[in-house]
């Protein structure tokens, strides 16, 4: 007769020992190299990388969530209004700025990305192809760029009044307008901001268009050019089109007197004078 610990059968052994004996085992085996170590280290806590708007813009990942690489997107999305239109992600990378966006996987521009950015041929052309790209899905054209123009003008495109009537059914378009102005100011492509916003102020103010974009133009597309000038002859624009027909209604009390004083000093020749724009955050 045998006592329990040596009967025959595997099953019989008991598992305190098996455990045992398996733990010794594993501390006989030699460790894996020092180099296998470190790359199981760096599987596990990987660092972000410090330039994803490069790496989207070079062509070398995929816009998260869910994404795409920016060349599939500028070939196969510019004509895919609906997609364009539903997706709220690809936004923030395709038009990056300063400012961390709705979209938490993405991330804000840093300096030293920015430079980067600016500096590099290939991010300026496919920036110049997602800003036609996106023009088009709001119903604008670029003319006058192939004739290598110093101001390169916007006007209306062939299919403006469907994707006039989309920018009115869907204004949170004009968050991402206020996106792409700014992203354009950061990234070198500053030129294009002026025909823009001057474009949409006509819409709205001439043409009585785009009825829902009216603050937007004003509280955020104006303080969104970089240049202090062109921002105080837009708003000049603005103001001209638009005091005498709501009969400055539009305007909050505190800074009805302000800008009425500037039209006199502008309407009298004083160009040094800095009209009070909008600067809330979005």
């Amino acid at each position: 007769m045998h006592c329990r610990g040596h009967q025959k059968g595997r099953d019989e052994i008991p598992k305190g020992n098996r455990r045992a004996d398996q733990a010794a085992k594993a501390a006989a085996k030699p460790p894996p190299p020092a180099e296998d170590q470190a790359k199981v280290l760096i599987c596990k806590q990987e660092p972000q990388s410090s330039m994803p708007n490069y790496e989207f813009y070079m062509n070398l990942r995929k816009f998260e969530p869910h994404g795409e690489f920016i060349e599939i997107i500028l070939h196969k999305w510019q004509d895919d209004y609906e997609l364009l239109e539903l997706n709220h992600d690809y936004i923030q990378w395709l038009f990056p700025t300063r400012t961390q966006g709705r979209n938490f996987y993405s991330t804000p521009l840093n300096p030293q990305e920015t430079r980067l950015m600016v500096n590099t041929s290939e991010v300026q052309q496919r920036l110049r192809r997602a800003y036609n790209m996106m023009l088009k899905f709001f119903g604008v054209k670029i003319v006058g760029e192939e004739e290598d123009k110093e101001i390169t003008e916007v006007e209306r495109a062939e299919n403006f009044a469907s994707r006039f009537e989309n920018l009115t059914i869907n204004p949170h378009n004009n968050l991402r307008i206020t996106r792409i102005l700014h992203s354009l100011g950061e990234l070198g492509a500053e030129e294009y901001q002026v025909p823009l916003v001057r474009f949409f102020l006509k819409e709205i103010l001439i043409k009585n268009r785009l009825p829902r974009m009216k603050k937007s133009a004003m509280n955020f597309f104006i303080p969104a050019v970089r240049d202090s000038q062109d921002r105080q002859d837009l708003l000049f624009f603005f103001i001209l089109n638009h005091i005498g027909k709501r009969k400055k209604k539009f305007f909050t009390n505190s800074v009805q007197q302000n800008l009425s004083t500037g039209i006199l000093l502008k309407l009298s020749g004083n160009n040094k004078i800095r009209f009070p724009y909008f600067t809330k955050k979005v």
